[in-house]
C-alpha cells in the first residue's frame, strides 16, 4: 500500500476568549505531487480530526465515501453491500474563497459506475474552518435510497461512531418542532432526518469547551446529517430522487472555544458565505421594535369572537389600548380573517383576502382607518382549492398544494410578487409564514426533488424584500433556520411552542434562540397573557388562569424580538406591560437575544440541566448583563468571567428587590440560591393544571473603571439599554450620558458614584425634548438637563465606605 501524509493545524480565532486551541487534521491518501501513476486501487483515504496535535485525542476519523447512482450503492472502502467506488485522480492546490479568504484544496475524483464525482476537503488559512464539498458534474438519475429520509444517498464526510469520542462528550442538537435543544453526552438522542430538520448543526463540546460545529452549508431543506450503518453521514436524504447536472454539496466544520462563541462563530461564517448581513437591518422592523398586540393561538381572540365580528373586536381593542394609553404600535392577524378549506381554523389557504362577515369594511380599512399601524399578517399551507393555482404554477398532495418555481429562473413566477404587493397596500410589514413543517413534511414534491422547498422559501424572501417587508417563519424545523440565510427578509423566528396558558414549555429558548441569533434571525417567544385570569375564551374550555405574567413578559423582552401580549378589552396589567417599553411603546432591549451560557451546557457532564439564559446591553465599553434562571432548586456561585468580563467588578441585584444589592468579582462570586415554587396553587380545570414556574432574574451593573456604576431604571426589565441611554462618558469625578425618552416621559434612574454606598436617583422630566443630558458627579449627585443635584439615599448591602468630609 502506498500511503501519502499531509497534516496541517487550524489556528482558533475565538470570538471572546483570549486563548487558541489548535485543531489537527492529518488526511492519509493524498500527496501534494499528485500523478496519475500514483493512484493505486488499495490507495486508502482516511482522515482523523483531533486537537492540540494529540493523536490520542481523535474527536471524529472518517467513515466510508459512500453514493449512490443508477439506483446501485457504491462505496469506498467497499462493503459487502456495496460496489466499488473508485479513486480515479487526486490533487492538491491553493485558492481563495471571496468571503472566507485562502485555503489549501485537496480533492478527489470518483468513478460510481457511469457517474463521475468530485470530492473535496478546503482547509481555511484565516478561518477555524474545514469545508466538504462533493459535486456530480453530469445529472445523475434514481439515487433515492429504501432508507428514505432518515438515510443519504451521498455520504461526504462521514465518521465512524466506533473511533470517534462522540460518544463521551457533550452534544447539542435541534430536531423536530420548536425543539428546545436536545443536550446530553453522546448522540443517544440525535436525529438527522428530514422530517426531524435535518440534524443540522451538530454541535459538540468537551469538558474543557474545546468546541466544534458540523452543518450543512446549502441545500438545507435536503442536506443532513444522520446516523447510518454506525457511521454520522452528511450528505442528501435519500428521498431525493435525482441529481442535476454541476450540483454540489457543502459540509461545514467550525471549531473554536466554548459553545457560544463557537456556535455564534459558525453562524456568522454561514452568513457571510452566503452574503447575508441581515442582523445590521434589525431596527427596520416595526414588528420587533415596538410593543405589538397579538391574535394568535394562546390570545383571548384567537377564534373567539363571539356574536361579534372581528371588525368590531379590533375596533374595541384599539379603543382599549388609546384610552388607557397603552403604546402599542402594531398589530397581529391571525388566521381567523382569510378564507380557508371548510374555513375551520384546520384547513389549507383558499384564498388570502379577508371574509366579509369577518372584516365588513375589508382589510384595507380595518389596517388604514382603525388600526392606523403597520401589520403582521398571518399566513399557512396552501388548499389545492385555491384559485390561485388556474394562475400561476401550483403542486398539490392531499389537502396540501406548494406553488412551484423553475430552479434556474425562480422569478418567472410571481406568484409572491403579486401577494406581497397587494399585502403592502394593506400595510403590512411583516409576512408570517405559519405551518411551515406541515407545508414540508406532508408533500412528496419538497421531500423527493432537490430545489422545491428551498425555491419555494427564496421566491417568498425575494418578493419580501422587493415590497420591504419582513417575513417571520413560525412552526420551523431547524433546517427553516439554516435555509433562512438565502433570504435576507427573514428577520424573525418563532422559538416556542403556542402559548396555550399554564403551558410550561414556553420558557426553554435558551438554546434555539442561539441558532437563531447566530444565523441573524431574532427570536419571537409568542404571545403571552398580562393577568392571571381572563375567563370568557371557550376555545380554552375555561381555562382562564394564567400563572406566569411576569416570566413571560421578561422571557418575550430579553428575546431583543417582538413582544407581543394579548389579553382581553379591558385586562391588560399597563403597569406590567410598560416595564418592556417607553411610553411610546419602543422596546427597550438588550443588545442580542437571551441565549444559554456556557456553564449550563457544562452541567450535561454532571448528568444535571439548568435552564438559564443570558444577555447583554452595552453602552459603549460599559456593559450591564441580565441573567433568567428558571425552576432551579441547587445553589451555585457564579464568578464574572462565567456571565461577563472576567477580572471585572459587578453589582448585582434583582428587579423585585432592586435596593439589595451584591458587589460580584473574581474573588467573591454571586451567589444563585435555588427556588422553589411558591405555597399557592391554582386548582385543576378538567385536564388542565396550570402551573406557576419559579424563577430568578438578575441585573448585572458592570463597575467602571473609575468606580461609576449605572444601575438604570429600576422599573424596566432592561434597565441600562442602548434605547434609553447613549455611551457612557466617565471620569474619576464625573459621569455623562445622554438619555433619550418620549415627550412628556418622566423616567427615573439610579446611579452608584465611585466608592458610594447609596445609588444616586434622578427624575429626568421630557417636556418636548426626547434628549436629555444625564451628568453626575461624585459625592455631590446627579441631575438631568436642567434639573438639580439630588441625591436619594436607597437601602442596600454594598459595603459602607466612610466619605472624608469637604
Amino acid at each position: 500500500m502506498r500511503l501519502y501524509q499531509i497534516s496541517w493545524l487550524l489556528f482558533l480565532t475565538p470570538l471572546i476568549h483570549a486563548a487558541s486551541n489548535p485543531l489537527h487534521l492529518a488526511v492519509d491518501g493524498a500527496g501534494a505531487a499528485f500523478r496519475r501513476s500514483d493512484i493505486r486501487a488499495d490507495t486508502l483515504l482516511d482522515y482523523k480530526i483531533s486537537w492540540a496535535n494529540n493523536q490520542d485525542n481523535v474527536w471524529l476519523h472518517s467513515g466510508q465515501v459512500y453514493f449512490v447512482s443508477e439506483s446501485v450503492e457504491y462505496s469506498h472502502p467497499i462493503s459487502s453491500s456495496t460496489k466499488e467506488l473508485k479513486l480515479v485522480d487526486q490533487n492538491v492546490g491553493n485558492a481563495t474563497d471571496s468571503s472566507l479568504g485562502p485555503y489549501t484544496q485537496y480533492k478527489f475524483t470518483w468513478s460510481a459506475g457511469s457517474s463521475t464525482i468530485e470530492t473535496e476537503i478546503r482547509n481555511f488559512h484565516e478561518q477555524p474552518v474545514i469545508i466538504f464539498n462533493y459535486h456530480y458534474p453530469e445529472a445523475v438519475k434514481n439515487v433515492s435510497t429504501s432508507g428514505g429520509a432518515k438515510s443519504v444517498s451521498s455520504a461526504w464526510p462521514s465518521f465512524s461512531l466506533k473511533d470517534s469520542k462522540l460518544s463521551e462528550l457533550g452534544i447539542l442538537s435541534f430536531h423536530d418542532l420548536w425543539d428546545a435543544g436536545t443536550n446530553h453526552v453522546g448522540l443517544k438522542n440525535f436525529k438527522g432526518d428530514t422530517n426531524s430538520g435535518g440534524g443540522s448543526p451538530l454541535v459538540a463540546y468537551d469538558k474543557d469547551l474545546n468546541t466544534v460545529v458540523l452543518s450543512a452549508l446549502d441545500n438545507f431543506k435536503v442536506g443532513i446529517q444522520t446516523i447510518q450503518d454506525e457511521e454520522l453521514r452528511c450528505g442528501i436524504e435519500g428521498m431525493v430522487k435525482e441529481i442535476s447536472a454541476d450540483f454540489t454539496h457543502s459540509t461545514i466544520l467550525y471549531a473554536g472555544k466554548g459553545v457560544v462563541d463557537t456556535v455564534l462563530g459558525w453562524g456568522r461564517t454561514v452568513l457571510r458565505h452566503h452574503g447575508n448581513d441581515r442582523w445590521s437591518d434589525r431596527h427596520d422592523d416595526v414588528g420587533a421594535k415596538y410593543l405589538s398586540y397579538w391574535t394568535d393561538n394562546g390570545s383571548f381572540y384567537w377564534y373567539n369572537n363571539g356574536n361579534q365580528n372581528y371588525e368590531d373586536i379590533m375596533r374595541g381593542v384599539k379603543k382599549y389600548h388609546e384610552e388607557s394609553k397603552i403604546p402599542v404600535k402594531h398589530y397581529q392577524l391571525d388566521s381567523w380573517w382569510y378564507y380557508k378549506d371548510g374555513d375551520s381554523y384546520q384547513g389549507g389557504v383558499v384564498d388570502w383576502i379577508s371574509r366579509p362577515e369577518v372584516f365588513p369594511s375589508g382589510i384595507f380599512d380595518l389596517v388604514r382607518d382603525i388600526l392606523k399601524t403597520e401589520v403582521t399578517l398571518h399566513n399557512r399551507w396552501w388548499s389545492p382549492k385555491t384559485p390561485y393555482s388556474k394562475i400561476y404554477p401550483f403542486q398539490s398532495q392531499g389537502k396540501y398544494a406548494l406553488p412551484v418555481f423553475d430552479h434556474e429562473n425562480i422569478d418567472a413566477n410571481i406568484f409572491f410578487d403579486f401577494l406581497m404587493a397587494r399585502a403592502k397596500t394593506w400595510n403590512c410589514s411583516v409576512y408570517e409564514q405559519d405551518w411551515m413543517i406541515d407545508q414540508f413534511n406532508n408533500m412528496d414534491y419538497t421531500r423527493n426533488n432537490l430545489w422545491a422547498a428551498a425555491d419555494w422559501q427564496k421566491a417568498m424572501g425575494r418578493a419580501a424584500k422587493n415590497n420591504g417587508m419582513h417575513i417571520q417563519y413560525c412552526m420551523p424545523l431547524p433546517s427553516d433556520y439554516l435555509q433562512s440565510v438565502q433570504s435576507p427578509a427573514v428577520s424573525q423566528i418563532r422559538v416556542s411552542d403556542d402559548n396555550v396558558p399554564g403551558r410550561t414549555t414556553q420558557y426553554r429558548i435558551g438554546s434555539p434562540s442561539l441558532i437563531a441569533y447566530a444565523l441573524g434571525l431574532m427570536p419571537f417567544k409568542d404571545v403571552f397573557l398580562t393577568t392571571h385570569h381572563q375567563i370568557g375564551n371557550s376555545w380554552y374550555q375555561g381555562r382562564g388562569v394564567e400563572p406566569n405574567p411576569e416570566l413571560h413578559l421578561i422571557t418575550a423582552i430579553m428575546t431583543s424580538g417582538p413582544v407581543g401580549f394579548g389579553d382581553k378589552i379591558g385586562n391588560t396589567n399597563k403597569t406590567l406591560l410598560m416595564r418592556s417599553c417607553n411610553m411610546e411603546g419602543l422596546l427597550l432591549k438588550p443588545d442580542h437575544p437571551a441565549i444559554t451560557p456556557d456553564f449550563s451546557f457544562l452541567r450535561v457532564f454532571e448528568g444535571q440541566t439548568l435552564d438559564a439564559r443570558l444577555t447583554v446591553a452595552e453602552l459603549g465599553e460599559y456593559h450591564t448583563h441580565y441573567l433568567m434562571i428558571v425552576n432551579n432548586t441547587q445553589s451555585f456561585s457564579l464568578h464574572p468571567g462565567q456571565f461577563g468580563r472576567a477580572g471585572s467588578e459587578y453589582v448585582a441585584w434583582t428587579f423585585d428587590a432592586p435596593d439589595e444589592m451584591q458587589w460580584i468579582s473574581d474573588e467573591k462570586p454571586l451567589d444563585v440560591v435555588g427556588t422553589a415554587p411558591p405555597s399557592f396553587y391554582y386548582p385543576k380545570k378538567t385536564d388542565y393544571n396550570p402551573q406557576y414556574i419559579s424563577h430568578a432574574y438578575y441585573t448585572l451593573s458592570q463597575v467602571s473603571e473609575h468606580g461609576w456604576v449605572l444601575l438604570g431604571e429600576e422599573d424596566k426589565y432592561i434597565s441600562a439599554s442602548q434605547q434609553r441611554f447613549g455611551e457612557l462618558k466617565m471620569t474619576a469625578t464625573t459621569m455623562q450620558s445622554v438619555v433619550r425618552g418620549g415627550k412628556g416621559e418622566e423616567i427615573n434612574v439610579r446611579v452608584l458614584g465611585p466608592k458610594q454606598a447609596s445609588p444616586y436617583r434622578v427624575t429626568c422630566s421630557f417636556g418636548s425634548q426626547t434628549e436629555l443630558e444625564l451628568e453626575c458627579v461624585a459625592e455631590k449627585g446627579c441631575k438631568c438637563a436642567g434639573t438639580e443635584l439630588r441625591r436619594f439615599p436607597l437601602r442596600c448591602t454594598l459595603p459602607v465606605v466612610q466619605l472624608e468630609e469637604s
